[in-house]
């Protein structure tokens, strides 16, 4: 009897101390809950390989970002300084116009997971104003300071090289 009891009471400490090696769902919930509803954009700015530091938006940039609890997101990222289009109809501006907005706008929507051990938020892409997005999965990491959230894109190849996207965002009120 004694020799049982022993038993029992080293399997209940050794399994306590496995589960408290390992990361709770509780985390991802709290990450989910960190990062769920509006987010307003602050700032957007490249990091190239070569060390440059640039802002593709320009320093007025807009957007907001939406998590839902559910698993669905939408981001929308707009540059201030476009210039209007000469025509009232988006659909007649010139190849010039069309192209200086595509070049100062992001917007995409879809899905999420989180990984609260990694930090990061993996967003499979349903839909993007670039097309070579649709269907594809962008990872992000997530870092909370002072009541802002940065989020970290994957290394981006570009005809110029390669650059690292950070977006920061505070709580839309």
């Amino acid at each position: 009897m004694r020799k049982v009891t022993m038993i029992l009471i080293i399997g209940i400490t050794l399994t306590i101390l496995f589960i408290a090696g390992f990361p709770r769902s509780g985390g991802a919930q709290q990450m989910k809950q960190q990062l769920g509803g509006a987010w307003t954009l602050v700032d957007v700015y490249f990091e190239w390989q070569d060390g440059r530091r640039t802002q593709p938006y320009g320093p007025n940039v807009k957007g907001r970002l939406w998590i839902d609890p559910t698993g669905l997101f939408g981001i929308q990222v707009i540059g201030a300084d476009r210039p209007k289009f000469k025509s009232s109809d988006r659909r007649e501006g010139t190849a010039e116009e069309n192209a200086t907005v595509v070049k100062m706008t992001e917007t995409f929507f879809g899905t999420y997971t989180l990984d609260d051990a990694e930090q990061t938020i993996t967003m499979q892409v349903e839909r993007s104003i670039f097309p070579n997005w649709d269907g594809s999965v962008r990872k992000y990491g997530v870092v909370f300071k002072d009541g802002e959230m940065l989020t970290v894109g994957p290394p981006t190849p570009s005809g110029t090289g390669s650059f690292i996207p950070n977006l920061l965002w505070k709580r839309t009120k």
